[in-house]
């Protein structure tokens, strides 16, 4: 189960006036309880000057807390906090020493503690909408060693309705834990279609073993020779197909294999699978 971490950098701008801070406040806390609560804790990593926090140019977030209209919502909101961003001699701060890392926005590179946690920790950042640019969901941080420079993309959301996006739906997926499915299909039930070229012979021998996998549906057709190609894999896709090469016959003989992979992380489970078992 991840944790979320607080953009702070998403309380740039600051708010106008206390209306626009309450606001922001309450936005955030609404985001954090439409969560899945199976995917996120019940915390919100911070660093502990979170009541340092400033909202306006004359508030900061214990000030907020103090007046009788922010009480309830600030209070909420420390309360929710969990200190620090990163665990003292934990791996994710043995990754951070090690690197530089900036948020890019609109080509400006800006130190981004929080965004940085999210992203050494493989979780998420939550935070204001204190502009547009933090209306979307994911953003790229740059980091900086010395092998040179790396995009990474990181999630952060600041409405409810982000848990609901194609991009949550997309960043869960890229993490959830794989569970493949396998077809009810027999070896006998399964289709086996080849182009009658040069080496039918030596694919159709190959592809009745294919057909023994639990995770092959079909054998979709043969690929053009591939003379050149070293991977028995020559390609994935999240529609299930996978291109195999038999990179032991010289002119790399080929078929497009239909698995039960429904996204293109378990197609590439799937794709390991068969190398491991009918690579030879």
């Amino acid at each position: 189960m991840w944790q979320l971490f607080f953009n702070d950098l998403s309380s740039l701008p600051l708010a106008p006036d206390f209306t626009e801070a309450w606001k922001r406040v309450d936005r955030l806390i609404k985001t954090y309880k439409a969560r899945p609560i199976n995917i996120f804790g019940t915390r919100i990593c911070c660093d502990n000057s979170i009541g340092n926090l400033q909202l306006t140019k004359e508030l900061d977030l214990q000030a907020f807390c103090r007046n009788p209209a922010g009480r309830i919502l600030g209070t909420l909101l420390l309360g929710l906090i969990r200190h620090p961003y990163i665990i003292e001699g934990s791996a994710e701060e043995d990754n951070y020493l090690k690197s530089d890392y900036f948020l890019d926005k609109n080509s400006e590179e800006l130190s981004a503690y929080g965004l940085t946690a999210a992203l050494l920790s493989g979780s998420a950042g939550i935070g204001f909408v204190s502009e547009d640019f933090w209306e979307k969901c994911f953003f790229y941080l740059v980091k900086k060693d010395e092998s040179g420079c790396e995009r990474q993309r990181v999630l952060c959301v600041s409405r409810p309705d982000h848990f609901q996006s194609p991009d949550f739906s997309a960043w869960y997926e890229e993490r959830a834990a794989i569970s493949l499915v396998t077809t009810e299909l027999s070896p006998e039930m399964k289709k086996i279609s080849l182009r009658d070229d040069h080496g039918k012979d030596t694919l159709d021998h190959f592809a009745r073993k294919l057909i023994n996998s639990p995770y092959v549906i079909e054998i979709v057709n043969s690929i053009p020779f591939n003379p050149h190609i070293k991977d028995f894999i020559k390609s994935v896709k999240e529609n299930g197909l996978i291109e195999i090469v038999l990179v032991s016959t010289d002119k790399g003989f080929g078929v497009v294999v239909k698995t039960t992979g429904r996204n293109l992380r378990e197609t590439k489970a799937i794709a390991t699978i068969l190398q491991e078992q009918f690579k030879t």
